[in-house]
């Protein structure tokens, strides 16, 4: 029988982070199952990684328009689902 052990998500987000990825919430729950981003940014930053956020704006499912963190290496990075102005 094979077992097939599945990296923890905080490595999964560090990986993503280093490859230069900038993640929501709902790309870490999409791409990995991670339920809560901000904890495993919190332990990445202990770890001593320097982790920029800030908030955008993005659209839901409804159209309406929330506020959510975005989390990058880059402080400058943008995000595919940003909604920048009306």
């Amino acid at each position: 029988m094979t077992v097939h052990f599945h990296k923890p998500g905080v490595e999964r987000v560090r990986e993503a982070l280093q490859k230069g990825d900038a993640l929501t919430h709902k790309d870490a729950l999409h791409r990995f199952g991670l339920w809560s981003l901000a904890v495993a940014i919190h332990s990445l930053k202990r770890q001593g990684m320097a982790i920029h956020s800030r908030l955008i704006f993005v659209r839901t499912s409804t159209g309406d328009k929330v506020r959510v963190a975005l989390y990058s290496l880059d402080p400058e990075a943008g995000h595919p689902d940003e909604v920048r102005s009306e």
